[in-house]
């Protein structure tokens, strides 16, 4: 990383560290900003935004640079390791790349669901990059950056653990409910709805019984036909206001696991 540790890189990078260990910010509604930094962050001559792209929510963390629609490169790295690796993937990737966080039109946050401490990291190294170079930031769900992988509408899916998964009903780019249930219960939903469950390679098979799509596992890069489009309507988020992508349960399925619960104790009681 020669030419980077210059005395800007490295306020830049302190200010990550700082933003990774402190706390979320409250949360609340996203605001959205249409004239963000108008002036001091227009795209480059060649009118193509050059966009830095972080996801730190799955089991594979990656980061990508884009300058326009091109993706020019990418790293992918154990998702666990992201509180020690994710500021010198950054760094490394804006050296073989030639740019500085000054050379970015914004940030782009992939901002769950998925690892509570991916996600946490993740959304706070971004939060410190764009306090320190005062860039805009574009925070995007994963089950939308899942449910753009195909034309039409669907149910997202993405693995939560313990037979649960993080899901989203999309139409039209849009989510229109999502929560975290179980797979079984989320089957027999998209079925109710018609419509088909789209999800990362290898997971199909879990949810059996529904008319299923995969497609390969989300990187960085996936996020960047949304991140595009919410950048030239110039829709930019608060970073005051904007928090990581935890989902819960439904009530329906809270009221379920309840009862289930109480099943169990009674048998208990009964043997």
């Amino acid at each position: 990383m020669d030419g980077y540790a210059d005395e800007d890189s490295g306020l830049e990078m302190v200010a990550v560290k700082k933003a990774q260990r402190a706390e979320a910010c409250p949360p609340g509604d996203v605001m959205i900003w249409r004239s963000m930094l108008d002036a001091a962050n227009q795209p480059g001559k060649d009118g193509r935004p050059r966009l830095l792209l972080v996801d730190t929510c799955g089991g594979m963390a990656t980061v990508a640079l884009a300058d326009g629609e091109e993706v020019l490169a990418q790293h992918s790295f154990a998702g666990r390791r992201a509180s020690e690796d994710l500021i010198e993937v950054i760094a490394g990737l804006l050296a073989q790349s030639g740019w500085r966080l000054r050379d970015l039109d914004a940030l782009v946050a992939v901002r769950g669901p998925g690892s509570f401490t991916g996600v946490r990291v993740g959304m706070s190294a971004v939060k410190g990059l764009g306090e320190a170079r005062a860039l805009p930031l574009i925070a995007l769900s994963r089950l939308e950056v899942l449910a753009a992988r195909v034309p039409q509408d669907v149910i997202a899916v993405l693995e939560a653990g313990r037979g649960e998964v993080f899901w989203a009903q999309v139409r039209a780019g849009r989510t229109v409910e999502q929560a975290v249930s179980a797979r079984a219960w989320v089957v027999e939903h998209a079925k109710a709805l018609g419509l088909a469950i789209v999800c990362e390679e290898g997971f199909g098979s879990a949810l059996s019984g529904g008319l299923v799509q995969e497609v390969p596992v989300l990187t960085a890069a996936d996020a960047l036909p949304l991140a595009l489009r919410r950048m030239a309507e110039r829709m930019f988020d608060d970073p005051l206001l904007l928090d990581a992508l935890y989902l819960h349960a439904t009530e329906q399925e809270t009221l379920e696991r309840q009862r289930r619960h109480r099943d169990l104790r009674a048998a208990e009681a009964g043997g």
